[in-house]
């Protein structure tokens, strides 16, 4: 696993994140609208939440999934093994006593 390329990856991540939390300030301009009654202002603001949340958690699942690639499964290699399938039967006649005949 390249440091410099999870580093990018993980800092991606945030940039992405920190985007959708753009969406609390226009619901709080939302909520001010909604306390002035200020309908025009509401109509923009819905809008403008509209479009920009699909491209914002579009934006966070590509960053998201470069970021699990770039850590996650790179780690994958060293953690699993290829069973050793002759091993795994030794294992389970050894134990087959214990299987028919339990203490």
């Amino acid at each position: 696993m390249d440091y410099d390329e999870t580093w990018e990856a993980m800092s991606n991540l945030e940039d992405s994140f920190n985007k959708i939390i753009t969406l609390e300030t226009l619901l709080e301009d939302l909520q001010k609208a909604v306390e002035n009654d200020d309908k025009q202002d509401i109509i923009d603001t819905v809008a403008c939440c509209n479009a920009f949340m699909p491209v914002y958690i579009s934006q966070y699942q590509d960053a998201s999934n470069r970021a699990w690639n770039k850590t996650v499964r790179q780690c994958k290699p060293n953690r699993y093994y290829e069973p050793n399938y002759d091993e795994i039967k030794r294992g389970l006649e050894e134990n087959e006593d214990l299987m028919w005949n339990p203490v």
